[in-house]
């Protein structure tokens, strides 16, 4: 078995070996592209003459050294000239980008432009979690998740002083028994998190298995989840008490997505005012 993983992890390492050469190589061919371009716009620029369709062959041979020399005596000026344009131009495009920069510098940064990192989540799992948020888990299936893994002691939920049990009332407590469970949720996440960190680190130079970070990772995802749904839950019970006896009537069978009583509670308010008037 050990020496199964030792193999997969040789081979990893010599394809992310291979994908860095790779990658170099694109790098060093970007660098060409951009020198290619560099010297067909100076080619553009400095227009060279060519004579040579017009020149005696056995007059070259006989004078070649003075009409190289002639030739180079002769474009010289013009090429100094041209270049000595060029090297303006391209001192003059590196001001304007150094003012450019101290300008950019001064304003400091576009609000308009979001600094927040775009997440990406595969759909099947975005399906996943979804439905734990909105649905809640299946008691047993969250009962085996909890006790899969162990919490960390220093991130255990805080117990309640029993002074305090002792003087506070039933529907205190079941509140509070509510919020236990929750808590419980966030301690074990944070267990699995931390734990999962501290793995990848010290094994930072070995590799991990794929599936021993992917596993922990998503079932912290499922926790997060349920404990979305369950603060759902809290939100409605926090808001629902303070309403109407109609209103009650008309969310009871009202479900969670991207609103807390449902997307068609328009639609239901309607048509209860509809019957209102027709009756």
């Amino acid at each position: 078995m050990g020496k199964a993983r030792k193999e997969k992890r040789e081979r990893k390492s010599k394809e992310e070996d291979e994908i860095s050469a790779v990658e170099e190589m694109m790098k060093l061919r970007k660098k060409m592209e951009k020198m290619c371009k560099k010297m067909d716009a100076l080619q553009s620029k400095v227009k060279l003459t060519d004579d040579d369709a017009s020149h005696d062959p056995e007059a070259e041979k006989e004078n070649g050294s003075s009409n190289i020399q002639t030739q180079k005596d002769t474009a010289t000026p013009t090429d100094e000239k041209k270049d000595g344009k060029l090297a303006e131009t391209d001192k003059d495009e590196d001001t304007e980008i150094s003012k450019d920069e101290e300008w950019l510098n001064i304003i400091r940064d576009d609000p308009t432009v979001p600094k927040s990192m775009q997440m990406v989540v595969k759909p099947e799992l975005t399906k996943i979690w979804t439905f734990y948020c909105r649905e809640g888990m299946k008691a047993e299936e969250e009962k085996a998740l909890m006790e899969k893994y162990a919490s960390i002691p220093e991130f255990k939920t805080p117990i309640l002083n029993p002074q305090i049990a002792a003087t506070m009332k039933d529907a205190a407590k079941k509140r509070d028994a509510h919020m236990v469970t929750i808590q419980d949720i966030s301690s074990l996440a944070l267990s699995i998190a931390g734990s999962l960190i501290t793995n990848i680190y010290e094994n930072r130079h070995e590799g991990m298995d794929i599936t021993d970070i992917l596993e922990p990772l998503k079932d912290v995802g499922s926790l997060i989840a349920i404990q979305m749904n369950r603060q759902s839950a809290n939100r409605k019970a926090f808001i629902e008490p303070g309403l109407s006896k109609e209103t009650m009537e008309l969310l009871k069978d009202t479900k969670i997505d991207e609103y807390l009583h449902g997307s068609d509670l328009s639609t239901k308010i309607k048509e209860n005012k509809a019957l209102t008037k027709e009756s």
